[in-house]
């Protein structure tokens, strides 16, 4: 889930990337991929496969990093990829419109299924015009919601792409303030949907009547530091967003961060109370952080650096923690995939901060 490039550049000016306490050195990758266009990452929900989207389509490994397959979906960079929750199939989005050089044809803007086993594409979904950077799927793997830059959420059954409902954003009621969808997360419990748009703020919606339950009052915006992205915790109990945690039945903040960095990309650990976060920072190498959100504080941070170009041009990136919850997968457009081991068995931290 990722912001287009304009957006960003316009936000990572207005509010730049916090300063954050240092380990004496950053723990470094136990494994990597190298890949030029890699922009998404996703384990497969039992941990047996990793789904690594770039430029090309998906490429899936065994988590050992051992090829598998190539599911061909060109675009210009895979701006969202989710494996549904038994999965078996896999939902990516193509990024920037891209002309095929010897048809003519644009291709990208659109979101294909995949089925993992035999490899087939099962649906093509082209009802949003627009880049999509955010999609998930209900956790009764039935139905997908997708959200673009042209300010609307989609909800589609999943193995036909028939389009059940669309969440328009009024301009209208936001004026002067972008309402381009920035992030989209399906409640675990499948009963809401909550969305980020551009600097309006946070959204919930009920995801059987597209009716809005809380939301940022009409022609106001988020105030500083703006929400970037949304995601449930795991137990859904909480939202994270890019500067704290928000009640989800109210959108109450209940914790601005102090000490934890605000991010544009972050990733809830399978124990609802773990972060891992990107920093769009080309100043350090250690971009991803590791923070306890219940202390408000920052455990260890991981070596991986964020290419100058992708903080540029707003590259896509993107985390995902092993269901095992020791190790964590990211890509930040620096030509590698990097997989962290952040924790041990016993769920001991593997680096923490020096005091």
């Amino acid at each position: 889930m990722r912001l287009s490039w304009v957006v960003l550049a316009v936000l990572m000016c207005l509010f730049p990337a916090q300063t954050h306490a240092q380990v004496e050195t950053p723990m470094p990758p136990i494994m990597q991929i190298e890949n030029a266009t890699a922009s998404a990452v996703a384990w497969s929900p039992d941990g047996t496969m990793l789904a690594v989207g770039d430029s090309t389509g998906i490429q899936l490994y065994t988590e050992d990093l051992e090829f598998i397959c190539h599911f061909e979906q060109p675009s210009e960079q895979m701006t969202a990829m989710v494996w549904n929750p038994d999965g078996k199939y896999i939902a990516a989005a193509g990024g920037n419109v891209v002309i095929d050089i010897d048809t003519g044809d644009p291709f990208g803007h659109e979101i294909d299924v995949w089925e993992v086993e035999t490899g087939n594409l099962v649906t093509v979904f082209k009802g949003q015009s627009a880049v999509i950077p955010a999609l998930d799927w209900n956790p009764e793997s039935t139905q997908i919601v997708s959200g673009s830059s042209n300010n609307n959420i989609q909800i589609w059954e999943a193995l036909s792409g028939k389009v059940l409902n669309i969440i328009q954003m009024d301009n209208t009621k936001y004026s002067f303030y972008a309402t381009e969808i920035m992030s989209v997360d399906w409640s675990p419990d499948g009963q809401k949907i909550v969305e980020v748009s551009g600097d309006i703020g946070v959204f919930m919606w009920d995801a059987d009547s597209g009716e809005l339950t809380w939301g940022p009052p009409e022609n106001s915006y988020y105030p500083p530091p703006s929400p970037y992205v949304v995601t449930w915790s795991p137990n859904g109990q909480l939202l994270a967003t890019s500067y704290g945690l928000l009640n989800p039945e109210t959108g109450e903040k209940l914790i601005v961060f102090e000490n934890c960095p605000q991010s544009q990309i972050i990733d809830w650990h399978p124990n609802s109370r773990i972060l891992a976060q990107y920093l769009d920072t080309r100043e350090d190498l250690d971009n991803v952080i590791i923070c306890d959100t219940s202390k408000d504080e920052i455990l260890t941070s991981l070596e991986g650096r964020i290419s100058d170009i992708a903080v540029t041009i707003g590259y896509h990136y993107s985390l995902d923690w092993h269901p095992d919850g020791q190790r964590l997968a990211g890509a930040a457009g620096d030509g590698w995939v990097n997989i962290w081991r952040v924790f041990d068995a016993e769920g001991n931290v593997a680096q923490t901060m020096l005091k």
